[in-house]
């Protein structure tokens, strides 16, 4: 009979638990191992990764162990639409970004609408007053305008940010060729 060999385990800064067979270390740590795991073979002093122990885990036990935490086994991944599905996703988050950008033209047309307002009315009002009145309207035209104006100013800023981000992520993305980061960047420039 072939005796199973045994590990050491280093489980959440424990200076080891075990020693465990394969079959044990599953039954016992299966959700909170991973491919990381400090691990040791019983009689040597190295300690190395459960994967460098265990490389035929790699599909079998660790795609278990995944799925088990919620990720999707290798199998599961998206492979061939992966790159169209990262498109739709960067189209939709330029759209996200050019929209944050457009609010922010609009606080800023609303602002300069508001001051003109409030300057001609103050103006008007004080057409039969002295000149106190008009600085009065002038002051709280200011005091109006100018604030909204840069409220408009930071939030166009945060979607210009944004699509310096996106940018930068759709053209040092690994996952797309030349022809789907063109496509991107025409939905970009086009809205």
């Amino acid at each position: 009979m072939v005796k199973a060999m045994k590990y050491w385990i280093r489980i959440d800064g424990t200076s080891g638990n075990g020693p465990f067979t394969k079959e044990e270390l599953i039954s016992k740590y299966g959700g909170r191992l991973n491919r990381h795991t400090p691990c040791a073979k019983v009689g040597e002093d190295v300690w190395a990764e459960l994967s460098d122990y265990f490389p035929d885990w790699q599909n079998d036990i660790f795609s278990s162990l995944d799925a088990a935490q919620g990720a999707p086994a290798p199998s599961q991944l998206p492979t061939s639409d992966f790159p169209a599905f990262l498109c739709r996703r960067y189209s939709d988050a330029y759209t996200g970004a050019h929209t944050v950008v457009l609010v922010g033209k609009i606080i800023k047309g609303t602002a300069i609408v508001l001051f003109i307002l409030m300057l001609i009315a103050g103006f008007a009002i004080a057409s039969g007053a002295n000149g106190l009145v008009a600085g009065i309207g002038f002051a709280f035209a200011c005091l109006t305008g100018i604030p909204t104006y840069v409220l408009g100013i930071l939030v166009a800023a945060q979607g210009q940010t944004t699509l310096a981000t996106l940018d930068t992520a759709v053209n040092s993305s690994r996952h797309l060729n030349d022809d789907d980061v063109a496509r991107v960047l025409a939905k970009r420039f086009n809205l």
